[in-house]
Order: C-alpha cells, then structure tokens, then sequence
C-alpha cells in the first residue's frame, strides 16, 4: 500500500512540475509581447482607454434592440419597423441587425424616449407628449387645426427640426431617426354625441399630451392623461366619457368595441420621435451610419402613410360596428375653433416668457401650414 501511495505520488509530482514549467514560459513570453507592443504603441492604448464608444469596423457586427409600445400586428410593426430592419440588414450585408420588443416589453409607453437615451433599447418610439416639458417648441405642430393630415404635420415638423438650433436641442441626447405627426385627433365617445361645445362640459376625456389637455379644457371638459394601451379599459368602465384620439387608434387598439359616438373635427395632431442612443450609433461604422443615413427621409414618410391608411381603417371599423359619426356643419366647427383660438396665443406667450423664440416657431409654423395645404 505504501509502495503504490509512493509510485502515485512520484507520477503526480512530474505531471505537476512539467504544467508548472508550461505555465512559466507563457508567461514570460506574454510579457516580453507586450512590453514591446507598449514601448511602441502608447498613443493608440491611450487613445482606445480614452474612448467608451469605439467605431466599429465596417466589418464588425452590431444587433441592435428596438422597442415600441403598439402591438405586433400594429402597422408600425409590420410596415414600419420590420421592413426599416430588413432593409438595414441587407444594405450592411448583416452587419447591423435588429431585434424589435414590441408591446411595451423593454418598458412602458412613456419611457420611450428616455429608454433610448439611458441605452434600455437602441432604439424606441415614442410619443412626444407622453414626456411633458421636454419638447416645448416641437410641440407647436400638436397645436389646434394647424396640420390637417399626418403626410402635412409631419412635413411642418421636419421643417421646423431642420430651421432652428432650438428645435433640436430637444433631442440632444439621442441621435434622431425620424419625427412625425399622424393623422388628425376626433372625439370620441362612449355614449354621448357631441355636436356643440356645450355638449362637452363636464364629460371626462383622456388625452395623449399637455397640448391635448388644453383643448378639452378649452371645451370646458375634464382632460385625464392616460396612454393609448389604457383606454379600451378606461372607457369599458367608465372611467373616462371618451377619448381625443385619431381614426388609426381605432383601428390598432379595438376602440370601435368602446365607442358610441365620433365627432369629426380633424382638431390637432401628435409628434412622434423614432430615436437612437447616441452611443449605440457611434459604435456604428461610418460606412453603416451612412446606410442608416441614407434610408431615414423614406421611413419618415412611410409612417406618416400607414398612420393615414390605418385612419381609413379605424373609420370603417367604427361604421361597421354601428357607431354614430358626426360631421360637424361650417358653423359648428367655427364654434370649436373660436374655443381653441387663445391657446396659440398661449403657447406663444409661454414659450416666450421660457427664453424660447415661441414668436419665431409659431409664424415659420402657420406660414409652413399654408405652404404644405
């Protein structure tokens, strides 16, 4: 026993000795590479320790996460998003791929835009009201009657993005994709319709935006702030009488089960922001940033286009399901547009008193509202 303890041993002893001695000689050769490689080489290690986003190589491979709030059959998801995905995939020959969180997965509709900024997702879309106070001057866009069609307030927006410094300050943190508006909010209603003002005062109606909650207090309406995945539940229950909501809403969230009555008025828009984090697109290559680049103006009119094709659909939902609409008489509309017409005098005034050119904004605005009618 004690003679085989001793020859076990010895075989052990030399096993040890010969992986001691392997792992001596590595180590001696690593140091010799890199004292050498740092006596010539000082500049370049002190620039890569310097930079937390290094470029990628136009041969280097990036996924990047996208995330939204709407469904997966939503047309933004399968019209939108999909194909801006597929076509980034292909043009940088997989380089730069995406995965899309629909649904609100990575986080809640009105995260959105800070979710990109913090680097949560790559990308998101977001609803700009759904972050108050962050994008005062973009908001002119959402003002009453000022962009009758998603194609048009997204073209007023644009504009204005690409005229004043002020404008995209707002967005400093993420590198812009795309903003636009969509098409035109209506009333509606679960059980009562509206025809004038005063059919209004006193009903609860949910809104999208600070922008919207002056126009139903302008109505003498009670406005609640609430996002759109919350108000099929809120007015099944009757926590809330309505909604200021678009014909696309609609149609991409069921609201045709939940509503009795449409008032059609065309009364104001909602600016959307499709953004990037900012280290996530300069980890890109300038050759993909360029791809991206390149593909940007035909995405921003695309989702314009498929909120005012799904505005078609809301609609026909809405009539097949036996729902009232009301198309307001020229006299009626005056009188909700008299309603309205001191909150641009408002918006003016505040931006102002902030230190903004609210002045400037608003006259390039109503003069771009003529120029794209």
């Amino acid at each position: 026993m004690k003679t085989g303890n001793a020859k076990f041993f010895k075989q052990t002893f030399s096993v040890f000795f010969l992986v001691l001695v392997f792992l001596v000689m590595t180590a001696c050769s690593q140091g010799a590479s890199e004292s050498s490689a740092g006596e010539g080489e000082t500049t370049d290690t002190t620039e890569t320790t310097e930079s937390t986003t290094p470029a990628a190589s136009s041969g280097d491979s990036v996924e990047l996460m996208i995330s939204h709030f709407v469904s997966p059959q939503h047309g933004q998801h399968t019209k939108v998003f999909e194909p801006f995905a597929e076509e980034v995939a292909q043009l940088t020959e997989g380089r730069v791929t995406a995965s899309i969180y629909p649904g609100a997965a990575l986080g809640a509709p009105t995260a959105q835009y800070e979710m990109a900024t913090t680097g949560i997702a790559d990308i998101t879309y977001a609803i700009q009201g759904y972050t108050p106070g962050k994008f005062p001057l973009s908001s002119v866009v959402e003002l009453p009657f000022l962009a009758g069609t998603a194609e048009k307030a997204t073209s007023i927006l644009w504009d204005l993005y690409n005229e004043f410094p002020e404008i995209q300050e707002e967005y400093r943190e993420n590198k812009v994709l795309w903003l636009f508006g969509i098409d035109n909010d209506q009333i509606l209603t679960t059980d009562k319709e509206i025809k004038s003002v005063e059919d209004l005062k006193g009903l609860k109606i949910s809104t999208p935006s600070p922008a919207s909650n002056a126009v139903v207090e302008a109505w003498g309406a009670i406005p609640v702030f609430m996002p759109m995945n919350e108000v099929y539940e809120a007015m099944q229950r009757g926590i809330v009488d309505g909604r200021l909501g678009p014909y696309s809403a609609v149609a991409n969230f069921n609201l045709d089960e939940v509503t009795g009555y449409i008032t059609e008025g065309d009364f104001y828009t909602t600016n959307f922001a499709i953004t990037m984090n900012q280290q996530s697109w300069d980890s890109l290559s300038a050759e993909d940033q360029e791809v991206i680049n390149g593909l940007l103006d035909k995405y921003r009119g695309l989702a314009a286009q498929v909120y005012s094709d799904d505005a078609e659909l809301g609609k026909q939902a809405a009539i097949d399901a036996g729902a009232v609409i009301t198309e307001l008489t020229d006299d009626q509309k005056v009188e909700f547009q008299t309603a309205l017409e001191p909150i641009h005098e408002k918006w003016v005034e505040d931006m102002n008193k902030d230190g903004l050119p609210g002045t400037e904004v608003h006259e390039a605005a109503m003069k771009l509202s003529e120029q794209y009618e």
